[in-house]
């Protein structure tokens, strides 16, 4: 056994010994994993031996395994060899793809297919990856290294080129041609890429085209760009600023970028297609202007006037003379007293101004002073610019007494002259009187005295003066003209007998005043012993205008009422149902005149059999068109005969339902219940048929088309044999109204035509079953009358009978249906019809002509000729015939006084919409008709008054004639005499009678006289015997008293007596005048005082006025009083400084006739009492001829029981001084008061108080123990200055602005312009924004200064434009806003932290403004804050005026902190902008204020941006891809014009600043897509040419590169430690193609090897895991490397020498076993 165990270890040493030899040979074996061989001892033994007594039985090889340590790294120069650190595997695949390879050995090579394989041909497996390296593991494939880039070429996108552009460059102004050198600078050349990597040559070529200026400090090169010959188009880039920030530009040329200064709000910039605008056309400035408005041209003499000066008064009455106030349209009640004034808005103010310039012409005016149009429109502009400017209120509320006292006491003041010792009777305490009324106390005339203008402060302190002096003067001046008044009646009674009704009443309120109480202590009354004559009048007559009827509901159906009402109520109510439309129009259509044969076998296609032609194809032969709808007539088979025709018109009509054809139309009802709705008649020789429509078609269009000449031509007709009933127009509403009005019993119409009913139901028994029933028409002058028959049976309704006669009568043309009678209608012929309207109800009313006064009646007769039915005389309603109305004529009668009980009021219909009313004279002067309208009916009536009422008095004359010397017989002929002028020959009458006695003569001149004065009341009357009594009308006039001349001898004699004399209001004599003044002019004057009193507004006083008006007679001719003062009054307030007071004082100062001249006349200086009764007697200078009063005065007291006037005369005007009222001293009192004229001098800054009599005058507290601060009055009087009219120290506007400051505006301007012959108001502000509107221009206003269109009635026509507007503009007219004048001081050397003192050092400050110089001293106080101080000083810098009307506004003082030291300074800013505004300000140093240089504003400028245009001039826009093109897309101007749009820079131009730095573009220049040459290949790319420069060096390349690239070869491999392959290919490319990956295993021992230090994976060595190089479980990779065989050879060559002693020892042991065997074998 020994022997076998050698052997095994023989064996086992021979394994080790190929283990080790193998480890040996692979030393140099990439890769290799040396092997180790593992051995087993061999042991048996069984069951029953005892192990320790067994032999082993040798040695057994159990395995030979790898040992996969890291062998060492040896690199290489093959990029491919790559080696693995750590632990894995490369993955490979077998060549045929079926098997998974893996090795250590990294020594790899590229096959044919560039893939990468070891020497076997095994493919490396690598994973590909992501744009981030990123290994996807699930996806390995075999690696494969492209030779060269397949696609890899990049166009050339971008080149880089610094460049130095010589500055002394010179610029050239010649077209660019680049063949031609002269026409640039220089060039450079850089090599571009297209996309399939083939290269170019670019050249760039350079001009200077504009060295740099002071105005413009900027060089510019054009670049231009080719390829060859082909030039390369620029594409826009958007103008940058010096940060890079995108540009954009405004319509007026402002660029901004979006975050500049101010940014551009993101709304503001346009984002879809804009238009191209380029930087470089921003070129043309204009300054920007204000919005001017400017009348029409004047006439050529106007402008002469205005150019020379003229006197405005005089100037507008020679210009008046020259129109025709009465028909003019514009001037209609102008006269040279109406204002001049005109509403003006400047840059859209909330709140107008109204400019008025009425003091040029109204009472007070001068008549002297001329104005040229430049000295007028000087003073335009400062009035505009007062009304518009900063003005403030005078607040006076520091004057009352308490918080709630509602008067303040302004001042006392006084006027003595100067050698005189002031009395109280020589003060004036002046007091205002606030309106506490109503819910809101703090409203008012003067409000809480806290918002007084300057002009009601004036207004208002003048009109106390003058009331109080007017108060006391008047009293004395109306003793005086009392004492005339009554001394003239004494005159008139002595001098006339006639009666009057005129009295003087103590109790009466009148202008008496003062002197009735004189009266009364006297017990003393005028009495009228004033006859009962008749007195009859003009009545009153209105004109009622009445529109058509809209209802709500749908037409024409109706609902609702209207009434017609006066002051007493309702007089008539008119329902809405009765004015709904009552029939439908009516059509006839003929067809009468078939053509020949020939001419319808020519055109229908016709066949004619046995005579009779019928139509073979006739379709659409005719077209009847109702309405808008057509119907097409079929005649196919119809007889070609016109009665054949017209049957197959109806029946297709009434097939197509446009109707039913009926013997009889239907009565039409007022629900329209005709079944169907339209009916067609054919006529009985069937040869036309009638269409009736319906009320809902309203007015229909029918046509009749021929299309196949049927018929000859003209045979056809339609004729309207009845309109539609429009029953709800204007002429309709107006009879509606009459006929209500009528109906009510108080009116009787004239101009009315006769009318008669007829009653058919009364025939219908005796018609049996049938009878020819005729109506017979009466004969006119115009018309021939003419009759009407119907067949009537006794079946019929009375309804039905009356229609068919309506009928008849309309289609016989003998009348016009009308739903209610209306004024006569005018035909064709404008000839008057008859009307017929059917009632509905078996009646029909005919109405004749309007103009006939006699028409004979209607007939009706039956068949045998004899009359039908019942006529009564008179006749009656139930009479079968039966005059409805009797013929009136168009004429208002006239009235008598008083009127009969049974008198009703007159109406006329005008036939145009209007009926005018005549009302009673009982019913004097009423308000105008109005009308009481329900919610569903829309109607308007308005009513005018077209002759007021008026009491007057006809002429009446009692002619008394004798008899005749000898009777006037047939025999001895007649007698002429001349009667009033008028010859006439006196014979017997008709039937031979002789004139013998008086009342024959009576009875034929009574005659004869009725037809000579025709409306006059004219008859001879028994007492007194032979007279004839002549009651003339009013329109008559004044007739002159009757004599007789006896021209024949007759011996007939007359007396005239006059008995009333015509009298009428507008021929008022004296006396009349007295009763007038003292029954009208008084309500008025008490009226407006009330009103005063009551805290009335102006609104208040002039409604009071006007209410009293009302109640009052108008005046006459030459004292208009009631009008004079109304006028006035509503002038007054119509002016927007206007105040209750001065609403008051106008009536009190504008009254007519007596008042007026007392007035006036005692308040001049030499007034004296018999001056002023002269001038009273003057003012009134009428014939006194027409006094007719008898006046007798009687008194209780017994001294004066039997008193004469002449006593009442002398104890009115007592001149011993004995009286209470001394009228003489009185009046020269108050004269004082009277001609004192109160101002304020803005200049100088204060009330000014001026005296015509040179009286002193002078002013102190009006409290007794408390100074006046507020006007800086003490408790003794301070002197008016008789040079400058002021009082002690200035007293400025104290108050809050009168305008807020944003509805205030400043350096408004008029012109006058004698070139264009305009007047032009410019707003103070310029730019777009600004606009003037000048509006409600008074007709004056547009006479002479042409603001609206007009005069074309005047002498000398002037071209004048409309209404000047000028408006906001939205496209760039005028520019933007220009800037204020802005003077800042130096540093403020008072602490403005603490309080302050201003005294005499520091107070003083000099300003000016524009034109506007004046001196400001600060009120000195020792307690000043900043905020107080800088407050008053603005307040007073807004103060200054100078002496030519200018002020100054607007101006802005504050005070400002500088940023670096922080002190303070006065920044002053005025209100006005532009060039002229101009501000210097000098004060003391402490104030910052001394040696300040003067600010000036700055008129902006602006461009408009220049839209780009191609080479053909088109416009260019910019898409919303940036790019440019000429189709507008959807561009919108309107949405874009406001808003700020991208500017672009001048394609391919550079830009360099003085320094020689690059300016724009900052960014590069890119250019459109260009094919280059035949190649088809384009190229797209831009030049950056940032860092160039352009310095005195010479021309340079700085920096020069490009991004485009060709395709490229690999030139390099390389393999990231993490496995990541990249390629290098030789233009530059570089590619991530894949990376390598390890594979590792859980028990690597268990692969099995398969040479070439490959493996297999088995069970043993588990499943394969992939990852990335580097990362857990995975070493990393090395390209470049190899790793060496993991053999030791010291270790191997041990082993071996161990493993060869192994060896030798085991066959030792052999060769013993064998020398043992055989010694054994021996010893056998």
């Amino acid at each position: 056994m020994s022997f076998y165990t050698s052997l095994t270890g023989l064996n086992a040493a021979t394994a080790a010994l190929s283990v080790t030899s193998n480890n040996i040979a692979n030393t140099g074996t990439t890769g290799f994993k040396r092997s180790r061989a593992d051995f087993g001892d061999i042991f048996a033994t069984s069951p029953l031996q005892k192990a320790s007594s067994v032999i082993g039985q040798g040695v057994a090889l159990k395995q030979v395994s790898q040992e996969f340590s890291q062998g060492n790294i040896q690199f290489s120069a093959n990029s491919l060899d790559i080696a693995i650190t750590g632990d894995g595997f490369f993955p490979l695949k077998s060549p045929d793809g079926l098997q998974d390879i893996f090795t250590r050995n990294g020594t790899f090579l590229l096959d044919d297919s560039f893939a990468v394989v070891n020497s076997a041909g095994q493919f490396l497996q690598a994973a590909t990856v992501d744009s981030n390296g990123k290994a996807d593991l699930e996806n390995l494939q075999k690696l494969i290294i492209p030779r060269s880039t397949a696609g890899d070429a990049r166009e050339t996108t971008l080149v880089d080129l610094a460049l130095n552009l010589p500055a002394d460059a010179e610029v050239i102004e010649i077209p660019f041609d680049k063949d031609d050198p002269a026409t640039y600078n220089l060039t450079t050349a850089v090599t571009v890429f297209d996309a399939g990597g083939n290269e170019y040559l670019a050249t760039i070529f350079y001009q200077k085209t504009k060295r740099a200026t002071p105005d413009d400090p900027t060089n510019k090169f054009q670049t231009h760009v080719f390829i060859g010959d082909t030039k390369l188009d620029e594409l826009l880039i958007q103008a940058t600023d010096a940060k890079g920030e995108q540009l954009y530009v405004n319509k007026y040329g402002e660029v901004r970028s979006e975050n500049g200064q101010p940014p551009i709000p993101p709304e503001d910039i346009a984002r879809g297609i804009t238009k191209l605008f380029n930087l470089d056309d921003l070129k043309n400035k204009q300054d920007s202007v204000p919005a001017t408005a400017s009348g029409g041209a004047l006439s050529d003499s106007l402008i002469n006037g205005w150019k020379n000066g003229f006197n405005v008064p005089a100037k507008i009455t020679e210009l008046l003379s020259q129109i025709n106030v009465e028909e003019s349209t514009q001037f209609s009640g102008v006269d040279s007293l109406s204002p001049i004034q005109f509403t003006l808005n400047i840059d859209n103010s909330i709140e107008p101004a109204v400019i008025d310039l009425s003091f040029l012409n109204q009472l007070g005016a001068d008549k002297v002073k001329e104005y040229t149009g430049v000295e007028i429109a000087r003073e335009l502009t400062n009035q505009i610019n007062r009304e518009y400017g900063d003005q403030r209120f005078f607040d006076f509320s520091t004057l009352k007494e308490t918080e709630t006292s509602t008067t303040a006491d302004l001042f006392k003041l006084i006027a003595n002259q100067e050698d005189q010792t002031p009395t109280e009777d020589d003060e004036i305490i002046v007091t205002l009187t606030e309106k506490r009324t109503g819910d809101d106390p703090a409203k008012g005339i003067f409000g809480d005295f806290k918002e007084i203008t300057q002009e009601d402060a004036v207004l208002a302190i003048q009109a106390q003066v003058d009331e109080q002096a007017f108060s006391k003067g008047l009293i004395a001046a109306n003793l005086q003209v009392a004492s005339e008044r009554l001394a003239n009646l004494d005159t008139w009674a002595s001098s006339r007998s006639q009666k009057s009704d005129f009295q003087i009443s103590a109790s009466q309120t009148s202008l008496l005043g003062e002197e009735n109480t004189r009266l009364q202590e006297l017990d003393l009354e005028v009495v009228s012993l004033a006859a009962d004559a008749a007195e009859p009048t003009r009545a009153e007559r209105q004109r009622i205008t009445m529109s058509e009827l809209t209802v709500s509901s749908t037409n024409p159906s109706a609902a609702g009422t209207f009434t017609i009402e006066d002051s007493t109520g309702v007089q008539a109510t008119v329902q809405a149902v009765d004015l709904q439309a009552k029939f439908g129009q009516r059509t006839r259509i003929e067809m009468n005149g078939v053509s020949s044969d020939v001419a319808i076998h020519a055109s229908a296609n016709t066949t004619t059999v046995a005579g009779v032609t019928t139509f073979v194809s006739a379709t659409g032969a005719l077209t009847l068109t109702v309405g808008s709808t057509n119907y097409s007539i079929d005649l196919t088979g119809v007889t070609a005969q016109n009665s054949a025709i017209t049957t197959a018109v109806v029946s297709a009509l009434q097939t197509a339902s446009v109707g039913t054809s009926v013997s009889t139309f239907s009565v039409q009802d007022s629900v329209d219940t005709i079944t169907p709705q339209r009916e067609f008649k054919i006529s009985s020789a069937g040869t036309s048929f009638q269409i009736q429509f319906t009320r809902q078609d309203e007015t229909t269009t029918v046509s009749l088309t021929d299309n196949l000449s049927i018929f000859t031509s003209g045979a056809t007709n339609l004729t309207t044999i009845r309109d539609f009933d429009n029953n709800q127009n204007a002429k309709s509403t107006t009879r509606a109204a009459i006929d209500a009005l009528i109906a009510g019993g108080e009116y009787q119409e004239v101009g009315a035509a006769k009318a008669q009913q007829i009653d058919f139901s009364g025939i219908l028994v005796s018609a049996g079953t049938g009878m020819n029933v005729t109506l017979g028409l009466p004969t006119t002058t115009d018309n021939a009358g003419g009759n009407v028959s119907v067949l009537v049976s006794a079946t019929m309704t009375a309804a039905a009978v009356a229609r068919q006669f309506t009928d008849a009568l309309i289609e016989n043309d003998l009348a016009e249906e009308v739903p209610a009678l209306k004024k006569a209608f005018k035909d064709s012929n404008d000839d008057e019809l008859r009307q017929v309207v059917d009632l509905g109800n078996g009646k029909i009313l005919i109405q004749f002509e309007t103009t006939e006064s006699t028409v004979g009646d209607v007939t009706l007769k039956d068949a045998s000729n004899v009359d039908m039915g019942t006529t009564s005389t008179p006749s009656v309603a139930t009479d079968t015939i039966y005059t409805d109305r009797e013929y009136s004529a168009a004429q208002f009668g006239t009235p008598t006084y008083p009127d009969a009980t049974t008198a009703k009021r007159q109406i006329l219909d005008n036939d145009d919409g209007t009926f005018t009313i005549q009302f009673l004279t009982e019913d004097e002067d009423l308000g105008p008709i109005s009308s009481t309208i329900s919610d569903d009916v829309d109607i308007t009536i308005n009513s005018a008054e077209v002759q007021a009422y008026q009491v007057t008095k006809p002429e009446i004359q009692v002619l008394t004639f004798s008899a005749p010397a000898n009777p006037i017989t047939t025999d001895t002929g007649g007698k002429k005499v001349t009667l009033g002028g008028v010859e006439y020959t006196i014979a017997p009458g008709a039937d031979g009678a002789a004139i013998e006695t008086a009342a024959d003569v009576a009875n034929f001149f009574a005659n004869v006289l009725s037809d000579r004065f025709d409306d006059a009341d004219i008859s001879a009357t028994a007492a007194p015997a032979g007279s004839v009594v002549m009651n003339f009308v009013l329109d008559d006039g004044d007739v002159d008293l009757f004599n007789i001349v006896d021209t024949e001898a007759s011996g007939i004699t007359l007396t005239v007596n006059q008995v009333q004399d015509y009298f009428n209001t507008a021929d008022l004599t004296e006396r009349d005048f007295a009763r007038q003044v003292a029954e009208s002019i008084a309500p008025l004057q008490v009226a407006a005082r009330v009103a005063v009193e009551n805290k009335g507004d102006k609104a208040d006083v002039l409604a009071a006025v006007k209410a009293a008006a009302a109640t009052q007679n108008i005046g006459n001719a030459y004292f208009s009083n009631v009008d004079t003062i109304v006028a006035a009054a509503t002038r007054e307030s119509e002016k927007s400084s206007s105040t209750g007071l001065s609403v008051y004082l106008a009536v009190l100062n504008n009254g007519a006739g007596m008042q007026r001249a007392a007035v006036e006349a005692y308040s001049k200086r030499d007034a004296t009492s018999t001056s002023v009764l002269q001038s009273i007697r003057d003012s009134k200078a009428l014939a006194d001829n027409e006094a007719n009063t008898l006046v007798t005065l009687a008194s209780t007291q017994a001294n004066n029981a039997n008193t004469t006037l002449v006593n009442v005369q002398d104890f009115i005007i007592d001149q011993s001084g004995t009286s209470d009222i001394n009228a003489a001293s009185a009046i020269s009192r108050e004269n004082r008061f009277l001609n004192l004229e109160v101002g304020y001098n803005e200049v100088d800054g204060g009330f000014t108080f001026k005296s015509a009599q040179n009286d002193q005058v002078s002013l102190l507290s009006a409290q007794e123990a408390t100074e006046n601060e507020l006007f800086g009055l003490g408790l003794q009087p301070t002197s008016v200055n008789e040079e400058t009219d002021l009082y002690g120290l200035g007293f400025y506007p104290n108050g809050n602005e009168i305008r807020t400051q944003s509805e205030q505006r400043y350096g408004i301007k008029v012109e006058f312009d004698d070139t264009s012959k305009t007047f032009n108001i410019s707003s103070g502000t310029t730019g777009d924004d600004s606009t003037v509107r000048i509006s409600d221009s008074t007709p004056l206003a547009n006479l002479i200064f042409g603001f609206e269109t007009q005069r074309a009635d005047i002498v000398e026509a002037a071209a004048v434009g409309p209404t000047p507007v000028v408006e906001q503009s939205e496209v760039p007219l005028r520019g933007i806003q220009s800037l204020p004048a802005v003077l800042q001081g130096t540093s403020i050397g008072i602490n403005l932290d603490n309080k302050f003192a201003v005294d005499p050092r520091n107070d003083t400050f000099v300003v000016t403004v524009d034109n506007v110089t004046g001196l400001i001293k600060m009120p000195n106080k020792p307690d000043y804050n900043i905020e107080e101080f800088r407050a008053l000083l603005e307040q007073r810098i807004n103060s200054l005026a100078d002496n030519f009307g200018r002020t100054v506004n607007g101006v802005k003082l504050d005070v400002k902190t500088n940023p670096v030291n922080g002190t303070r300074f006065f920044e002053f800013t005025t209100g006005t902008t532009g060039d002229a505004s101009f501000l210097k300000v000098s004060g003391p140093g402490i104030w910052g204020l001394s040696d300040i240089e003067s600010a000036k504003g700055s008129t902006t400028e602006w461009i408009e941006p220049p839209q780009a245009t191609d080479d053909d001039g088109f416009p260019l826009y910019v898409d919303r891809d940036g790019l440019e093109t000429s189709n507008p897309g959807d561009f919108s101007e309107e949405e874009t014009r406001d808003l700020f749009s991208p500017i672009f820079f001048d394609k391919g131009e550079l830009t360099f600043d003085t320094a020689g730095n690059l300016s724009s573009p900052l960014s590069a220049i890119a250019f459109k897509s260009t094919t280059i040459g035949d190649s088809g290949a384009t190229l797209q790319f831009a030049v950056n040419y940032a860092g160039s420069t352009q310095f005195s060096n010479p021309f340079s390349v700085l920096a020069q590169n490009q991004n485009g690239r060709p395709e490229g070869d690999l030139i390099g491999l390389d393999i990231g430690d993490d496995g990541l392959v990249s390629a290098n290919y030789s233009n530059g490319s570089q590619k991530n193609l894949a990376k390598v990956v390890l594979a590792n295993f859980a028990n690597p021992t268990g692969l099995r090897q398969i040479g070439d230090a490959s493996y297999f994976a088995t069970s043993k060595s588990g499943s394969t895991t992939l990852g990335e190089a580097g990362t857990a479980g995975f070493g990393t990779v090395r390209a470049g490397a190899r790793e060496r065989a993991n053999v030791d050879l010291t270790q191997e060559l041990i082993e071996l020498i161990t493993n060869q002693r192994n060896f030798q020892a085991n066959a030792k042991a052999i060769e013993t076993n064998n020398t043992l065997t055989q010694a054994i074998i021996n010893i056998r």
